[in-house]
Protein backbone atom coordinates (compact mmCIF):
# COMPACT_ATOMS: atom_id res chain seq x y z
CA UNK A 1 0.00 0.00 0.00
CA UNK A 2 3.06 2.69 1.30
CA UNK A 3 4.59 1.63 -2.48
CA UNK A 4 1.44 2.47 -4.17
CA UNK A 5 1.07 5.86 -2.39
CA UNK A 6 4.33 6.88 -3.18
CA UNK A 7 4.37 5.75 -6.94
CA UNK A 8 0.65 7.51 -7.06
CA UNK A 9 2.75 10.84 -5.45
CA UNK A 10 5.63 10.33 -7.87
CA UNK A 11 3.67 9.99 -11.12
CA UNK A 12 1.05 12.86 -9.82
CA UNK A 13 4.17 15.51 -9.06
CA UNK A 14 5.52 14.66 -12.78
CA UNK A 15 2.47 15.21 -14.68
CA UNK A 16 2.87 19.47 -13.68
CA UNK A 17 6.15 19.08 -15.74
CA UNK A 18 4.48 18.85 -19.02
CA UNK A 19 2.46 21.85 -18.10
CA UNK A 20 5.48 24.74 -16.98
CA UNK A 21 7.15 25.38 -20.27
CA UNK A 22 10.13 22.76 -20.20
CA UNK A 23 10.17 22.61 -23.88
CA UNK A 24 13.88 21.83 -24.69
CA UNK A 25 13.80 24.03 -27.75
CA UNK A 26 11.83 26.81 -25.49
CA UNK A 27 14.78 26.05 -22.65
CA UNK A 28 17.41 26.14 -25.39
CA UNK A 29 16.52 29.64 -26.59
CA UNK A 30 15.70 30.76 -23.06
CA UNK A 31 19.28 29.48 -22.32
CA UNK A 32 20.97 31.34 -25.40
CA UNK A 33 18.92 34.55 -24.61
CA UNK A 34 20.75 34.79 -20.96
CA UNK A 35 24.14 33.75 -22.21
CA UNK A 36 24.20 36.19 -24.91
CA UNK A 37 22.52 39.80 -22.40
CA UNK A 38 21.54 38.42 -19.30
CA UNK A 39 17.59 38.62 -20.34
CA UNK A 40 15.58 36.00 -18.86
CA UNK A 41 12.28 35.25 -20.65
CA UNK A 42 9.12 33.58 -19.39
CA UNK A 43 9.01 30.48 -20.88
CA UNK A 44 5.24 30.26 -21.58
CA UNK A 45 5.77 33.55 -23.64
CA UNK A 46 8.78 32.39 -25.23
CA UNK A 47 7.02 28.99 -26.38
CA UNK A 48 3.79 31.49 -28.05
CA UNK A 49 7.19 33.41 -29.95
CA UNK A 50 8.64 30.13 -30.99
CA UNK A 51 5.54 28.87 -32.25
CA UNK A 52 4.80 32.45 -34.39
CA UNK A 53 8.35 31.85 -36.20
CA UNK A 54 8.45 28.18 -36.93
CA UNK A 55 5.00 27.39 -36.84
CA UNK A 56 5.79 24.12 -35.25
CA UNK A 57 8.46 23.34 -38.07
CA UNK A 58 12.18 22.56 -37.32
CA UNK A 59 13.60 25.13 -35.58
CA UNK A 60 17.32 23.68 -35.59
CA UNK A 61 19.55 26.68 -36.07
CA UNK A 62 17.43 29.19 -35.45
CA UNK A 63 17.81 29.37 -31.33
CA UNK A 64 20.74 31.41 -31.52
CA UNK A 65 18.89 34.45 -34.37
CA UNK A 66 15.60 34.09 -31.85
CA UNK A 67 17.86 35.02 -29.14
CA UNK A 68 19.21 37.76 -30.49
CA UNK A 69 16.39 39.27 -31.75
CA UNK A 70 14.64 38.98 -28.26
CA UNK A 71 18.10 40.40 -26.98
CA UNK A 72 17.58 43.41 -29.26
CA UNK A 73 14.56 43.93 -27.97
CA UNK A 74 15.27 43.93 -24.76
CA UNK A 75 17.81 46.29 -24.78
CA UNK A 76 15.91 48.74 -26.80
CA UNK A 77 13.41 48.96 -24.10
CA UNK A 78 15.79 49.46 -21.12
CA UNK A 79 18.06 53.00 -20.50
CA UNK A 80 21.75 52.20 -20.57
CA UNK A 81 23.12 50.28 -17.56
CA UNK A 82 24.52 52.08 -14.60
CA UNK A 83 25.91 49.74 -11.45
CA UNK A 84 23.09 52.06 -9.84
CA UNK A 85 20.74 50.79 -12.07
CA UNK A 86 21.93 47.47 -12.76
CA UNK A 87 19.68 46.29 -9.51
CA UNK A 88 16.68 48.01 -10.22
CA UNK A 89 16.77 46.42 -14.31
CA UNK A 90 17.34 43.21 -12.54
CA UNK A 91 14.55 43.15 -10.38
CA UNK A 92 12.22 44.53 -13.07
CA UNK A 93 9.70 42.59 -15.38
CA UNK A 94 9.75 43.74 -19.00
CA UNK A 95 7.54 43.20 -21.80
CA UNK A 96 9.41 43.44 -25.42
CA UNK A 97 7.55 42.73 -28.88
CA UNK A 98 9.30 40.47 -31.30
CA UNK A 99 7.73 39.91 -34.40
CA UNK A 100 4.24 41.35 -32.72
CA UNK A 101 4.60 38.59 -30.08
CA UNK A 102 5.21 40.14 -26.49
CA UNK A 103 7.88 38.25 -25.03
CA UNK A 104 7.61 39.50 -20.84
CA UNK A 105 10.88 38.78 -18.73
CA UNK A 106 13.56 39.83 -16.81
CA UNK A 107 17.60 40.71 -16.99
CA UNK A 108 19.87 38.57 -14.09
CA UNK A 109 22.83 40.16 -12.71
Amino acid sequence: MKKQVVVLALATSLMGCATIGTDPIVVQVANATYKICGFLPDTIKLANLISTLVGGGAIIGQVEQIAQEICAAAAAAVPPVTPKSDRLRAAKDITVIVRDVPVTGHFVR
